[in-house]
């Protein structure tokens, strides 16, 4: 009665994710089983992990350790930031005039709280924050939508953003301590761009727009708790107000795209 009462709360943890993967006194080799994945069937040779010669394992008794267990996370990260491009979103043939600008290249800080919600599967909310410097600022003529002429000024100020996204991330194998690991995904939120920009004119930006993000990264576990990443994101928004304060003039929506190279720490319970 004891022992069938005691199997019952512990498949019942691991439904319900309040418990986390533990060794519970299996040996130190199930260190090596993917994160996410139940301990409590788990046998002393489960996965043999890199130091076996296989990153992945196919132990028999892997099929024992599939029950799903909810693993949080925290991470922060922090890297380099690249304004790709900061110009009028939408040019048609009837375009008079097109505004751009031009930056340096910036950094960008954030952190995300996550779950690993299948061997494979994670999701997370992120919270990220970006800054560019301007160089330069540039404005198209156009007639019958032929660029007629382009002028490029001097421009000085800076552009920030602060973003809340949630993300979607598929590991392409599932995690293990030691082992390299590829991983992708992408994320939907929103995002508030806020600067004033001097050139010619005085160009004022404070808005919020939606926004998306795809992401390629590549993860090491390098203990059963901490993970090292870096990640290539996409960012972009594509209605972002700017104002001609100079003139008092609006020139409309603006795409706000970013290429960004960062690296982080995870640490998972």
């Amino acid at each position: 009665m004891f022992k069938k009462t005691t199997l019952g709360l512990g498949l019942s943890f691991a439904v319900s994710g309040l418990a986390f993967a533990q060794v519970d006194g299996y040996g130190s080799e199930n260190d090596n089983l993917p994160i996410g994945t139940d301990y409590t069937n788990a046998q002393n040779d489960c996965g043999e992990g890199c130091g076996g010669g296989d990153c992945y394992g196919d132990s028999a008794c892997r099929t024992d350790c599939d029950i799903l267990r909810r693993c949080p996370y925290v991470s922060v990260f922090g890297g380099w930031n690249g304004l790709q491009r900061f110009e009028q979103a939408d040019i048609g043939a009837n375009t008079a005039n097109a505004n751009s600008g031009g930056f340096h290249d910036g950094t960008i800080a954030g952190f995300a709280i996550g779950s690993q919600v299948h061997p494979q599967v994670r999701y997370e909310l992120e919270a990220s924050w970006r800054e560019n410097d301007s160089n330069r600022w540039v404005v198209e003529q156009f007639a019958n939508g032929i660029v007629t002429s382009r002028v490029t000024a001097p421009a000085t100020g800076q552009l920030s953003s602060i973003s809340g996204m949630a993300n979607l991330l598929i590991d392409i194998q599932p995690r293990q301590v030691n082992c390299w690991n590829i991983y992708a995904g992408g994320g939907i939120g929103a995002v508030s761009v806020d600067g004033t920009l001097v050139s010619t004119n005085t160009y004022d930006v404070n808005d919020k727009s939606l926004a998306f993000q795809a992401i390629l990264g590549v993860n090491k576990a390098i203990q059963r708790r901490v993970d090292l990443y870096g990640e290539y994101r996409y960012f972009s928004a594509r209605s972002v107000s700017v104002d001609n304060t100079t003139s008092g003039l609006s020139l409309g929506d603006f795409d706000y795209s970013t290429n960004n190279l960062l690296f982080g720490v995870r640490f998972r319970r």
